[in-house]
């Protein structure tokens, strides 16, 4: 009996690509600003609809590292790449919210170290194919 880790090694050998189906607010934008943002469960109040994505190099985190942050889950990654940077501070000379800032510092960074998608657990799914830096970097 083959194990699943070896039976998941040959599949991506010969399939790199990775699939994922995300759920977006059938009232937002069809592209979002820094990458197009997806719920990774079918949201219960919300109408969505759903997108097949397709990824050849997506950062996958663990859903126990972005659960505390689940209103904004790429904050778990800004404070890992970002450590001292003085957000409040950036967010006031910006005129711009600490999320939307975060949004903008994470995705950015993701392109430069060569992802295309940020998988956070169960809750997000970001598509950074979308975002107006990638493939120039």
């Amino acid at each position: 009996m083959i194990s699943r880790l070896i039976r998941r090694i040959i599949r991506e050998s010969f399939n790199p690509e990775f699939e994922f189906e995300g759920y977006r607010n059938v009232e937002s934008n069809p592209i979002g600003t820094y990458g197009t943002f997806y719920f990774f469960n079918k949201p219960k109040y919300i109408q969505s609809r759903k997108v097949k994505l397709t990824f050849e190099s997506p950062l996958i985190l663990d859903v126990n590292k972005v659960k505390p942050y689940e209103g904004l889950p790429l904050e778990y990654l800004f404070w890992k790449w970002f450590p001292d940077f003085d957000l409040e501070r950036e967010s006031r000379k910006r005129r711009i919210e600490s999320g939307e800032l975060i949004d903008e510092m994470v995705t950015s960074e993701a392109i430069k170290k060569g992802y295309d998608g940020i998988i956070m657990g169960d809750l997000e799914i970001v598509d950074l194919k979308t975002h107006p830096e990638f493939g120039t970097k």
